[in-house]
C-alpha cells in the first residue's frame, strides 16, 4: 500500500521528516533516450531510468461474436512456455528494476518501520477440547503457521477438525500453491497417514451405529443451500431454500429450520424463524446448550446466542428476539468478528476474534450460561506512541448490541474488561454515500487525527464488490506508516460485495455489474467533495475482481484518480469469460454473466476495462502485481496503451497516433516475497479467486463430519461410500462450455407418456448438437390420455439438463426476446420423419432451420434411428438419458426416500404390472374380468376414437403372447422361477384394475406387496396426485434402483428402464416370454404337468431373458421390427460377440400399440 506514495505526486504542505511526497506521476514516453519524462497531461517530471521499456511483439488476432468484431493483438501470450514471453517477462523486470532504483531507501525505511511493529513471535493463546490443549504458532522467520507436525517448502494448512475420541486429525493441505486443496486424515497415536477413500459428495451416518450405510443430506439445487448442524435428534437447518405454505419472507437470504434426523429429507421442515427486513442471518453453530448465530444488521456484524433446545411452537412465524438471544457485547460497529475453532461441543464458552481499524486483533471467550466474557489476548503492536490509550469496554460498548435486562453482575464484568484501541490517535468514521440511482453505500473512512489535513491529505480508496464478499477492514499495523504520514484510507462496501441482504450482492453482480463501479466512483468522489482527500490526489488499490472497479472507474473517470494498484488483477473480462477452458469461466458466469448471452455480452462490454481505453485521456499511472506461478492465472501477459497519457509523443508530430507504451515495475521481494510483474495495461486471463466464507464454513463442517466417520469404516474395512454397493451412482462434473457457431434454434413439442417423452429429448439434444443449434427446453405433452400438464422442470432438473450439457451443445430455457418475436409472428412447425438418420438431418432438418431460423418439432418420439449411426451420436443419447435427466429435485428427494425405505427391510424387485384399466380396455385382453367388467372395458376402449382397434379377439390374443399378463398369472411366473416369498414386491403402476380381488393370489404368495401409496403418508404425495408423469418418475426411480425388475407387458417404461439397468452394469431384469407363460400357465392349470415340470420348464425359458449382455438385433428397413436402441444401448456399453438374439418377438405389435395412443 505505502507504494502508492511513491505514485501519487503531492503539491500540499503535509510533510514527513524523512520522506518526501512531492514528485510527478505520469511519465511520457519520449522518442529520444532521455533520462527524464515530461507529462503533457500534468507537466510535471520524475527521473526514470535511461534504457526504455520494452514493447512486446503484436501478432494480429480477430475476435468476434454477436456481431461485434475486436482485435486482440496479445492473445499469443497465453502460452506462458513461448520463449518470447518469457524474454519479455525478463526485460520489464529488468525495467521495473531500473525505475524503481531511486526508491530503494525508501524501500527499506517502510519495511524497517513495518517490522519494527511486530512482535518476535505470533501464537495463539491455548484452547482446552477435552483433555487436551490445542494451539497454533508461527516459527521465527517463517511466513507460515505450525498446527501439525508436518512442514514443506510450501505449505497451506485450509481447514483442521479432530475426531470427537481425539485420535484422528483430519485436515486439508496444500503443498503446491495450487489452491487444490489434498484431504489428510492423520492418526495421532502413531503419526501415520490412513489412506482414505474418494469423496465427492455429502453425507450423513448414525453415529451410534457408524457402520450404517451412509445418508446424502440433500440433492444439490442451483442456487439454493443447507447448512446443517445436529442436536440430540434434531437437525437445524440454515438455508435459503424457497419458503413453503404461509412463511414468508422479507428477502431472499437464510432462515433457521429444522427437523427430526428422521425427516431430513422430508418437505415438512419446521420454519424457526427468518430475520427482520434490516437483519441477515449469515452463519450458525451449535453446542451442547447453545445455538451461536451470526447477524448482520444493517451492514454490521452481529453474534448471539439461543439456549437449546428450543421449545417453541413452529407453526408461526417467529422473530430472533422471540427466542431469548444473548448478544455478545462488541466494541464498536465497526469490529469485523470472525469466530475461533471452538472444537468442544460441551462447552459453553465461545471464542471469538474481533478487530477493526483502529483496533487489533481481540480473542475474546463469551460465557453462553453465564452471559459474561473475557479477554483473553490481543494482538501486540510495538512501536506506538505511549499515549495510545487502554479503553475500558464498558465506555466502549456498542450501545445498540446492550441488552436492557442485563444482570448487575454482567455489567460488573463489563467494567473489569479492557482492550487497547486507538481511537485517539486515529479516527475511524462510517459515512453513507448516495450512488448514481439514490442507493445509499457504506464507506469507512481511516485517517490519522494528527496528521490528517481536511482538503489536503492524499487518499486510498479500497473496493471490491464481487461474490458477495464483505470487504476486509481489519486491523492492519502496515496502514500506520501511511496514516502517520497523513493519508486517508477508505473502505467502499460496494454492490456485488457482501452487505445486509442478499439483494446487495446481486444488485452489483450480472447485468447489474456497473451498480458497483458507479458506487465506487460515488465514494471517490465523496472523498473530495467532503475534503478528507485532496483533488488530483486520491489512489485506489484493488484486489483480483476487486480490479474490475478500478479498471473501469479509471477508464469512466482518468481524471478522478491519480494512481492505482492492481494486485492479481481481473482486467480482461469478456476475452476471459469466452474462453471455457479456464479453471474458473463456468463458474464466473453467474458473478459477471455469460458472453454466449447477447445481453449479458453487451454488459461486460460496456465495462470491461480492456475494451474500454480511451485514446487521447490522460489516465492514471497504474502499478500491477501478478505472481507468475499463480495456478489461478493463465500468466498471459498483455499490455497495449492506446496514448493513454496524451494525445501524441514527444517529437511525434503526427497528432492521434497510437503508439504502444508498455513499462512495468517490480514490487519489493521484502514486502512481498513473490516474484512479479507490473504493465500499465495487464491483459490476464485468469478469474480471480473465490474465497467464499460460506463455502469455507461448510467445507469444514461437511467434510470433517463425513471424513472422521468415514476412515473409521475404513478402519474396519467398509470403506465404499456409496448409498448401497448394489446402486452404483454416477457424478458428473460441470462441464466447460462448448462454442460454436449457431446455425439455428430448435423447439420440440415432446408426445406421449414419460418414457417415450424421454427418449425423444434424448433424440433432439442430439440432433441439435450435431446440427450446432440452440435446442429450447423441450415442451412436454400435455394433451396425451394421461392429461398432465406437468411441464419439463416439474419432472427434471432443468439447471442440471442445461448446465451437464453444456460441452455438447446450448441450451435455453426459452427463446431470445428477439427471436421469441419472430416465433410469435411466424413459427414454421414439422414432425421429422421417424427412423432417421443424421444424413436426413444434416441433408433436410438443417436447410430448413438455416431458413427459418426457428424451427419447431410438434413430434419427437423415435425420430432417430435405432442402428447405423456414428458411435459419437449413440453415446450422447446415453449421456443424456442416463446422466443428464436427472429428475427435478422433489421427486428425486421421495424417490430416493421409498428405496430408503426399502432398502432398509431387505433386498426389493419392482413389479412393472401393467394392469391398469385404459391398458387392459386398450389392449381388449379380458382373460379373468366378470362380464361387467367386460363390458366397462370395451365401452373405454370405444370412447376413444384414436384407439384405431376395436373388435379384439382376447383369446386368441393373449396366446399369441400379446396381453399383459394378469396378476394371477404373475404370481405363478415369479413362484416358479424361484423368487423368494419373503422379498419385497413394490408394484410400479397405477390402480390394478379389479382391486384387490385380483391381487389376492399375488398378494398370498408374496405377502410383502407394496406400493408408493403404502409406504408414504399420504402429505408426500400430495403434490404429485393428479401429475400421472411425475408419479411415473418416482416408479422410474424406484425400478432403476431395484435389486429385481420384471416388466409384465412390453412399452415405454419397460423398455427404457431395462437398458437403464444395462447401463448401470447389467443389473437384473428378468424379460418375460409371455407366449411361453400362456402356454405353459394353461397346461398347468390343466392339469398337464406337474409343478416340478411347471418350474423347470419356466426357468428354462428365462435362462437367457434375466438382463444379461446380448447384441442388438438389426433389421434393415424395419426399424419397428428391430431392437429399441434405447433397451439395448450397446454402444455404450462393452463390447459382445454373442449372437444376434431378440427377446422382443411381438416388437412390431407393441410398437402399432405406442403409436396408436396420442
Amino acid at each position: 500500500m505505502s507504494l502508492l506514495s511513491r505514485l501519487i505526486s503531492n503539491t500540499s504542505s503535509i510533510k514527513h521528516p524523512s520522506f518526501s511526497l512531492s514528485f510527478t506521476l505520469i511519465p511520457s514516453l519520449s522518442s529520444s533516450s532521455s533520462s527524464s519524462f515530461s507529462s503533457k497531461c500534468r507537466a510535471e517530471s520524475i527521473s526514470a531510468p535511461s534504457q526504455l521499456p520494452p514493447i512486446p511483439k503484436r501478432v494480429p488476432f480477430t475476435v468476434s461474436m454477436h456481431g461485434h468484431t475486436w482485435q486482440d493483438p496479445y492473445r499469443w501470450m497465453r502460452n506462458i512456455d513461448d520463449p518470447d514471453f518469457l524474454n519479455y517477462l525478463a526485460q520489464e523486470n529488468s525495467y521495473a528494476q531500473a525505475f524503481m532504483a531511486d526508491t530503494q531507501s525508501l524501500q527499506r525505511a517502510l519495511v524497517t518501520e513495518m517490522k519494527s511493529r511486530m512482535p518476535s513471535s505470533v501464537y495463539t493463546p491455548v484452547e482446552r477440547y477435552g483433555p487436551w490443549l490445542y494451539y497454533e504458532y508461527i516459527p521465527e522467520g517463517k511466513e507460515y503457521p505450525v498446527f501439525c507436525r508436518r512442514l514443506s517448502s510450501y505449505v497451506h494448512v485450509g481447514q483442521c477438525r479432530i475426531s470427537p475420541d481425539h485420535n484422528f486429525l483430519a485436515y486439508t493441505l496444500d503443498t503446491t500453491g495450487s489452491e487444490h486443496f489434498m484431504l489428510q486424515i492423520k492418526d495421532l497415536g502413531n503419526g501415520y497417514i490412513v489412506p482414505r477413500a474418494p469423496v465427492d459428495k455429502v453425507y450423513i451416518v448414525d453415529s451410534t451405529d457408524p457402520l450404517s450405510s451412509l445418508q446424502r443430506i440433500h440433492k444439490r439445487v442451483s442456487g439454493v443451500q443447507y447448512f446443517l448442524e445436529h442436536h440430540f435428534g434434531f437437525f437445524y437447518i440454515l438455508t435459503n431454500a424457497p419458503m413453503k405454505g404461509n412463511m414468508k419472507c422479507n428477502n431472499e437470504g437464510y432462515y433457521l429450520a429444522r427437523c427430526r434426523v428422521g425427516d431430513i429429507q422430508s418437505t415438512t421442515w419446521q420454519n424457526i424463524f427468518y430475520p427482520s427486513e434490516d437483519t441477515s442471518l449469515q452463519d450458525m453453530d451449535i453446542f451442547n446448550g447453545h445455538l451461536v448465530l451470526s447477524l448482520n444488521k444493517k451492514g454490521f456484524p452481529m453474534l448471539c446466542s439461543v439456549d437449546l433446545p428450543i421449545n417453541v411452537d413452529c407453526k408461526h412465524q417467529m422473530r430472533i428476539e422471540d427466542l431469548d438471544p444473548w448478544f455478545f457485547p462488541i466494541p464498536s460497529n465497526s469490529c469485523s468478528i470472525a469466530p475461533g475453532s471452538n472444537l468442544d461441543f460441551m462447552n459453553s464458552v465461545y471464542r471469538v476474534v474481533l478487530s477493526s481499524p483502529v483496533m487489533p486483533d481481540l480473542i475474546v471467550d463469551y460465557d453462553m450460561s453465564r452471559r459474561i466474557f473475557s479477554i483473553v489476548q490481543q494482538e501486540e503492536v510495538l512501536g506506538i506512541s505511549s499515549n495510545a490509550p487502554s479503553c475500558s469496554s464498558r465506555n466502549d460498548l456498542d450501545s445498540q448490541q446492550q441488552l436492557d435486562s442485563e444482570k448487575d453482575e454482567n455489567n460488573q464484568n463489563v467494567e473489569l474488561q479492557r482492550w487497547k484501541v486507538f481511537t485517539d490517535t486515529y479516527s475511524c468514521e462510517r459515512e453513507e454515500v448516495i450512488s448514481h440511482d439514490g442507493i445509499r453505500v457504506p464507506l469507512t473512512i481511516l485517517y490519522s487525527r494528527k496528521a490528517w489535513r481536511k482538503g489536503q491529505s492524499p487518499g486510498i480508496l479500497l473496493g471490491y464488490g464481487a461474490y458477495g464478499e464483505v470487504l476486509d477492514k481489519s486491523w492492519c499495523g502496515d496502514r500506520l506508516s501511511l496514516l502517520d504520514r497523513g493519508w486517508v484510507v477508505a473502505f467502499a462496501d460496494v454492490r456485488g460485495g457482501g452487505g445486509g441482504e442478499s439483494s446487495w450482492h446481486k444488485s452489483g453482480s450480472g447485468l447489474f455489474k456497473q451498480n458497483s463501479i458507479y458506487d465506487f466512483v460515488s465514494c471517490g468522489k465523496f472523498l473530495i467533495d467532503e475534503g478528507y482527500v485532496q483533488r488530483d490526489q486520491l489512489g485506489a488499490i484493488g484486489v483480483s475482481a476487486g480490479s474490475v472497479l478500478i479498471g473501469a472507474a479509471l477508464n469512466m473517470y482518468p481524471d478522478l484518480f491519480r494512481a492505482a494498484i492492481l494486485k492479481v488483477p481481473f482486467l480482461d473480462i469478456l476475452n476471459s469469460l469466452l474462453d471455457p477452458s479456464l479453471p474458473l469461466t463456468i463458474l464466473d458466469y453467474e458473478e459477471f454473466g455469460n458472453p454466449q448471452i447477447k445481453s449479458q455480452f453487451k454488459s461486460i462490454l460496456s465495462y470491461s476495462p480492456y475494451e474500454n481505453i480511451s485514446q487521447g485521456v490522460c489516465h492514471p499511472s497504474v502499478l500491477v502485481t501478478a505472481s507468475f506461478n499463480d495456478s489461478r492465472e493463465l500468466r498471459k501477459l498483455r499490455m497495449a496503451y492506446n496514448n493513454l497519457s496524451e494525445g501524441s509523443f514527444e517529437g511525434a508530430e503526427c497528432g492521434g497516433e497510437v503508439k504502444e507504451k508498455p513499462w512495468s515495475y517490480n514490487k519489493m521481494k521484502l514486502m512481498y516475497n513473490i516474484r512479479v510483474i507490473k504493465a500499465d495495461k495487464l491483459k490476464s486471463l485468469i478469474l480471480s479467486k473465490i474465497r467464499v466464507a460460506r463455502f469455507k464454513l461448510w467445507l469444514t463442517r461437511a467434510m470433517s463430519m463425513l471424513l472422521l466417520w468415514a476412515i473409521v469404516m475404513q478402519l474396519k474395512s467398509l470403506g465404499e461410500i456409496a448409498v448401497s454397493p448394489k446402486t452404483p451412482k454416477f457424478s458428473f462434473p460441470l462441464p466447460p462450455e462448448r462454442v460454436y457457431e449457431n446455425n439455428g434454434y430448435l423447439m420440440v413439442s415432446s408426445n406421449g407418456g414419460l418414457n417415450q417423452m424421454r427418449s425423444g429429448i434424448c433424440d433432439m439434444v442430439t440432433v441439435a448438437r450435431f446440427l450446432n443449434v440452440t435446442l429450447i427446453v423441450p415442451e412436454l405433452d400435455n394433451t396425451s390420455f394421461w392429461n398432465d400438464y406437468s411441464q419439463f422442470a416439474d419432472i427434471f432438473d432443468v439447471e442440471y439438463f442445461i448446465g451437464s450439457l453444456r460441452d455438447e451443445v446450448r441450451i435455453l430455457k426459452e427463446l431470445p426476446p428477439a427471436e421469441k418475436k419472430k416465433a410469435a409472428e411466424s413459427l414454421f412447425t414439422m414432425p421429422p420423419i421417424s427412423w432417421s438418420n443424421m444424413t436426413y438431418y444434416y441433408n433436410v432438418i438443417l436447410p430448413r432451420i438455416q431458413t427459418h431460423e426457428i424451427v419447431h418439432f410438434q413430434k419427437t418420439d423415435a425420430r432417430l434411428a435405432n442402428n447405423n449411426l456414428p458411435d459419437e451420436v449413440q453415446r450422447l443419447r446415453c449421456r443424456v438419458n442416463y446422466e443428464a435427466l436427472r429428475f427435478a429435485p422433489p421427486i428425486q428427494a421421495l424417490a430416493e426416500k421409498i428405496v430408503r425405505i426399502l432398502r432398509e427391510k431387505g433386498d426389493f424387485l419392482v413389479l412393472h404390472l401393467r394392469y391398469e384399466m385404459d391398458m387392459i380396455a386398450f389392449s381388449g385382453c379380458n382373460e379373468g374380468c366378470n362380464e361387467q367388467e367386460i363390458d366397462e372395458l370395451t365401452k373405454m376402449r370405444y370412447a376413444y376414437p384414436w384407439w384405431k382397434e376395436k373388435v379384439i379377439d382376447s383369446v386368441k390374443k393373449r396366446l399369441a403372447g400379446l396381453c399383459p399378463l394378469t396378476p394371477e398369472e404373475t404370481a405363478l411366473t415369479l413362484k416358479a422361477l424361484g423368487i423368494d416369498r419373503n422379498i419385497q414386491v413394490y408394484i410400479a403402476a397405477g390402480d390394478i384394475y379389479g382391486g384387490e380381488r385380483r391381487l389376492a393370489t399375488l398378494r398370498e404368495a408374496y405377502p410383502n406387496l407394496v406400493k408408493k401409496e403404502i409406504l408414504l403418508p399420504p402429505s408426500d404425495l400430495d403434490p404429485f396426485r393428479n401429475h400421472s408423469n411425475q408419479m411415473a418418475a418416482l416408479d422410474y426411480y424406484v425400478a432403476v434402483e431395484s435389486d429385481i425388475f420384471v416388466p409384465t407387458n412390453g412399452g415405454n417404461m419397460a423398455k427404457v428402464v431395462e437398458g437403464h439397468r444395462r447401463y448401470l452394469g447389467f443389473k437384473k431384469t428378468i424379460l418375460l416370454d409371455r407366449k411361453a407363460i400362456v402356454d405353459l400357465v394353461d397346461l398347468y392349470r390343466a392339469g398337464s404337468i406337474s409343478w416340478e415340470e411347471f418350474s423347470s420348464e419356466m426357468k428354462e425359458a428365462h435362462a437367457d431373458r434375466m438382463g444379461n449382455p446380448i447384441k442388438r438385433l438389426v433389421i434393415p428397413g424395419k426399424p419397428k421390427e428391430e431392437d429399441y436402441f434405447y433397451t439395448n444401448p450397446e454402444e455404450c456399453l462393452k463390447k459382445f460377440d454373442e449372437p444376434q438374439v431378440s427377446h422382443d418377438d411381438d416388437q412390431l405389435q407393441e410398437q402399432q400399440e405406442d403409436d396408436a395412443k396420442p
